[in-house]
């Protein structure tokens, strides 16, 4: 047994989470001074925020249905999580909503270093996390509001998950492993596409 799995965390935590806030920083500062319109898909889904949260500011007996009404082309998990998050902290601009991507890289990283702490080596999470931020795409995606992110932190989460079910013989792991499948399924139709690969690889090749 590493010394290090006793203890979990430490140095690796903190660059980790120096990544996180220091992408975030970036992140604001960008979005504060950009001031072209959002494009394509992101104004799609930042209109589908802001009617999600107008119709959770105003709840009615039809509440479910008019949620239902308001994308019928993307599922809901990310445009609606930003709305909830939008009307508890009070505030509705494009800045706050691409700044929720915070949370989905963050989950993202926290996926990659466990997976690395699996594998017996609890650097490599970071240094895969720091990749990841510095390939042009991710790091260009975390300042739109884009279902990518969400897509990509759930994948991650669903494969840890699995990864530490081992086999599905821990039961809680495994029902946790299909609440966020689930998640994923609600967050972009493609989340099956990019999680059967690597889950069925960890199913029949346990770590």
């Amino acid at each position: 047994t590493m010394p290090f799995k006793k203890d979990p965390f430490g140095l690796p935590v903190v660059v980790l989470s120096a990544l996180v806030l220091t992408a975030a920083a970036v992140n604001y500062f960008w979005l504060a001074w950009n001031c072209q319109p959002p494009v394509d898909d992101e104004a799609v889904h930042l209109l589908s925020a802001l009617n999600y949260r107008d119709i959770l500011a105003a709840p009615s007996p039809d509440l479910w249905t008019r949620l239902g009404r308001v994308d019928h082309i993307y599922p809901p998990l990310f445009p609606f999580l930003a709305a909830g998050l939008s009307l508890f902290f009070g505030q509705d601009t494009t800045l706050f909503f691409c700044m929720t991507n915070v949370l989905f890289m963050a989950g993202t990283f926290l996926a990659l270093y466990f997976i690395g702490l699996r594998l017996g080596n609890r650097w490599s999470g970071v240094l895969a996390s720091a990749f990841l931020i510095s390939y042009p795409m991710f790091f260009h995606l975390n300042r739109m509001f884009m279902l990518e992110l969400a897509l990509t932190c759930l994948v991650s989460v669903t494969i840890t998950l699995l990864i530490y079910s081992d086999g599905f013989q821990k039961r809680g792991l495994s029902l946790l492993a299909g609440i966020a499948a689930g998640l994923g399924l609600l967050t972009k139709q493609s989340f099956i596409v990019f999680l059967v690969g690597p889950a069925g690889f960890f199913l029949c090749y346990p770590l």
